[in-house]
């Protein structure tokens, strides 16, 4: 007599492990730098409505600027020499004024190469008066942000 027997199969998991080692690659700069030597002054402004003032490289011009003393914001940026950084400027407005900062090509936002030592950019400006504000001297403050690219 022939006999036959069930046998129940083991069950087996296969666990398959892979690995490798890659890179990572990256380039150490200099930390970049951004000192303030000279703040801008953009004169005097007649304190009335929807007039504006510019400071520019070139010139001083508007409806609102009054014959007056001005002078050009100037900063120095350093970091890796021969590397590009590209500078941008945040116009700010509050319920009076509105600032718009330029740089030497007009915009507020501009390509520069590092040279040895620290790189010079004048910084001007246009302010808009939205609405009469107290006489006499204010401010208003803008920001700077600058990066390698």
């Amino acid at each position: 007599m022939l006999r036959l027997s069930k046998t129940k199969a083991n069950s087996m998991n296969i666990i398959l492990l892979a690995s490798a080692v890659a890179q990572a690659h990256f380039t150490l700069v200099s930390p970049l730098g951004i000192e303030e030597a000279q703040t801008l002054d953009l004169g005097k402004i007649t304190n009335s409505v929807s007039l504006y003032c510019q400071l520019d490289a070139s010139q001083r011009q508007g409806d609102g600027c009054v014959n007056s003393d001005s002078q050009l914001a100037k900063f120095y940026f350093s970091g890796a020499a021969n590397s590009q950084i590209k500078v941008v400027l945040q116009p700010m407005s509050n319920s009076d004024f509105t600032f718009t900062p330029l740089l030497p090509n007009g915009g507020q936002t501009q390509t520069f190469t590092l040279i040895q030592g620290p790189l010079e950019v004048a910084i001007g400006g246009r302010l808009d008066v939205k609405a009469g504000a107290s006489e006499g001297e204010q401010e208003i403050s803008y920001t700077i942000e600058v990066n390698y690219i």
